[in-house]
């Protein structure tokens, strides 16, 4: 398989009204020779695939005294790809990050074929003591593409509407949450719930999340301690827990040494399986990072 991707930008537009807008696309070159496999064509194939974007947005903000600024962008995509797309089983969730690209396919062989409408806005506060942060948006296709998967909620007219948050108390606490809800605007089909709480030497974070319907059926929560025994030594135990089988999944005990060249560590893990007659598995993995080279893994160590 050989696959040539070219990504265009034409300009971007200033108005004096405010708006700023750019016109941008992308192409896909895909060639490829197959035996046996689902989806691609036995004989030697080339397919192109190619979408055209018009994206615009407007930046407004609001001092409401002098410790704090608002700011409001309001954004929107259009897009158009006239290909005939091969048929995606799976895919990646939406979020507020890939909501406005011209292709939400993961697949690297594929593309996104459609006409389709993309409304969101980012919000943002800053304060002295605080930052907080919103974004959310929703694609409007103009027609049905049973083609995309339904994990992506791309084959409906009509996507989830999702959204990202993110709030900052000083230096000591952040929370973040990003969450699906489902086109009706009543059922949150994805919550990934996420807080860090720093205390000096030591910090502390948790995250929670669920997915349902198109998304699957998960329910997790992770925890994860880190101690900073001086500025070059790090001892960390991190866990997941399966809340729907309300049983642990692994645990993890590290140690890690760095400074500004070199980064080693060992790292003790014990998983647990869902079968009562498979027994725990306990793993030794150790790991050196030169900073200028790369990293150097040892083989795990199972028991």
């Amino acid at each position: 398989m050989f696959i040539n991707d070219l990504a265009w930008n034409f300009k971007n537009f200033f108005f004096e009204n405010g708006f700023k807008s750019k016109i941008f696309s992308e192409v896909k070159n895909v060639n490829y020779e197959a035996k046996n496999i689902d989806n691609l064509k036995k004989e030697p194939t080339n397919e192109l695939y190619g979408a055209l974007g018009y994206y615009t947005d407007i930046s407004l903000y609001k001092d409401f005294n002098e410790n704090s600024i608002h700011f409001f962008k309001p954004k929107l995509l259009l897009k158009y790809s006239p290909n005939n797309m091969k048929k995606e089983n799976s895919g990646d969730r939406l979020n507020n990050l890939n909501i406005f690209s011209l292709n939400r396919v993961s697949s690297n062989e594929n593309f996104e074929s459609g006409a389709s409408a993309t409304l969101g806005f980012d919000y943002e506060i800053n304060s002295d003591e605080k930052k907080f942060s919103f974004s959310g948006g929703q694609i409007v296709n103009q027609k049905e593409n049973k083609k995309m998967s339904s994990e992506s909620s791309l084959d409906e007219k009509l996507s989830d509407f999702v959204g990202s948050s993110k709030l900052s108390l000083g230096n000591k606490f952040n929370f973040d949450y990003n969450f699906s809800l489902d086109q009706n605007y009543q059922e949150v089909n994805y919550s990934d719930f996420g807080s860090t709480i720093n205390f000096n030497a030591a910090s502390l974070n948790f995250n929670y999340l669920k997915e349902q319907k198109h998304y699957g059926d998960n329910k997790y929560l992770e925890t994860e301690l880190n101690f900073n025994r001086n500025s070059n030594e790090r001892v960390s135990f991190k866990g997941k827990r399966n809340l729907i089988t309300n049983s642990a999944e692994y645990y993890d005990l590290s140690y890690e040494y760095f400074n500004d060249c070199l980064r080693a560590g060992i790292v003790y893990r014990r998983e647990f399986y869902n079968d009562s007659e498979i027994e725990p598995e306990n793993s030794l993995m150790f790991k050196i990072t030169l900073i200028p080279f790369g990293n150097i893994e040892s083989p795990t160590f199972n028991q």
